[in-house]
């Protein structure tokens, strides 16, 4: 399904204006990070390096993802590029 929309900050002219413009992508880039997840769990900060986008667009979709019950965090962590420990995610299994 279609994404209905985007989360923004209340109040925010600037989130709600970058909320409005991620609509038309925001399938295919949770599909970019659905995609690097079933190849390989990884971090928020990992995904950003393997994927080459900003932290703005991953962490978003990474949420909506959680939310859509398609990917979870793990208990495992791994070190950021800043060397803080990170929540690692991975494609939940679906059973057939």
């Amino acid at each position: 399904p279609a994404p209905v929309g985007a989360p923004y900050v209340s109040g925010s002219e600037t989130s709600k204006e970058a909320a409005r413009r991620i609509v038309p992508h925001m399938g295919e880039l949770q599909a970019r990070v659905y995609s690097a997840l079933k190849e390989q769990p990884d971090t928020t900060d990992g995904l950003e390096v393997r994927l080459g986008l900003p932290h703005q667009t991953v962490s978003p979709r990474v949420i909506e993802l959680t939310r859509k019950k398609l990917i979870r965090r793990t208990i495992r962590t791994a070190l950021t590029r800043s060397q803080r420990l990170a929540f690692v995610y991975e494609v939940v299994e679906v059973k057939t």
